[in-house]
């Protein structure tokens, strides 16, 4: 999670409470990573203020986690989110936004 975070630079747009939650103690070792995806709205944490931090995300949970952090939405189009984070996306090849590449050609230099 902190690799996205950092990937992304999003900011903060809540605080986690004084004491933080209910599982993760102030000396963990991903307690700062945890505060950050908290905050920056990555992540929301379970009931009753905890965070189950050593518990398995399954893939639908990353999934939301990544849509609720980017803000993103199911009316976005692919260049739009594109062009909010990268300044350069009109750069983009079309086959490579579109993800249809079944006419792409590979060659391998030897």
């Amino acid at each position: 999670m902190k690799m996205i975070q950092k990937a992304f630079n999003q900011n903060p747009t809540r605080q986690l409470s004084q004491g933080g939650f209910r599982d993760v103690p102030a000396s963990y070792w991903a307690g700062s990573a945890i505060q950050e995806a908290y905050e920056t709205g990555f992540m929301s944490g379970y009931p009753n203020n905890n965070f189950l931090p050593n518990q398995q995300i399954p893939k639908v949970q990353a999934i939301v986690a990544l849509t609720n952090g980017l803000g993103l939405n199911a009316g976005d189009t692919t260049i739009n989110v594109l062009s909010t984070y990268y300044s350069d996306a009109s750069e983009i090849p079309a086959d490579a936004v579109n993800n249809s590449c079944g006419e792409c050609s590979f060659s391998q230099s030897n």
